[in-house]
């Protein structure tokens, strides 16, 4: 897809192991595919996921700037991501106009 929007230049690769240590961003796409699943019910789906990868040993910088996508799910992943990798938390990052709502709901160390 990005040959077709960008000829000539690849501006990104998709990496499916484990180790992510030679990463400066990891991008973590909207994981909500099933839309009729509660927000508890993605969250708990999400941190399942989360501690797999962790128990697979999944390793990554600790420089490695983390950006999720797709507004309050992006929030929610990001929440459960810094709950399995604390020291990640400051480099997170979520594409969202609806931070402000996050805060109000985690508070400021979310």
């Amino acid at each position: 897809e990005q040959i077709r929007i960008r000829p000539g230049s690849l501006s990104f690769n998709v990496h499916t192991g484990a180790d992510l240590q030679n990463f400066d961003i990891i991008v973590v796409p909207c994981l909500d595919i099933l839309y009729e699943k509660t927000d508890q019910q993605y969250a708990t789906m999400i941190k399942t996921l989360f501690q797999n990868m962790a128990n697979q040993a999944y390793n990554f910088s600790a420089e490695s700037h983390i950006v999720f996508g797709w507004n309050y799910a992006g929030i929610l992943a990001a929440h459960e991501w810094g709950k399995i990798w604390p020291d990640s938390r400051k480099k997170i990052v979520v594409t969202s106009s609806i931070y402000l709502a996050s805060v109000k709901v985690n508070g400021t160390d979310s």
